[in-house]
């Protein structure tokens, strides 16, 4: 899909605004990588699944990455 990164008035200058839907695409295999190493999940295919329904931790995850 197509987006548009702005700088947002609550944004500092050297942030800038990113849709989750964009960022999540961007950071998955960090996502990946910490689902497995928090013992979230057990295996990629799991971990990808979790991504795909939006589960609550993925979010927290893309936060802290």
């Amino acid at each position: 899909g197509r987006s548009v990164i702005v700088v947002g008035p609550s944004l500092s200058l050297h942030q800038c605004g990113l849709p989750l839907e964009i960022a999540i695409k961007l950071f998955q295999l960090f996502v990946i990588r910490d689902l497995i190493t928090k013992r979230a999940t057990s295996n990629v295919r799991i971990a990808k699944r979790k991504i795909w329904e939006k589960e609550p931790i993925v979010w927290e995850i893309l936060q802290e990455v």
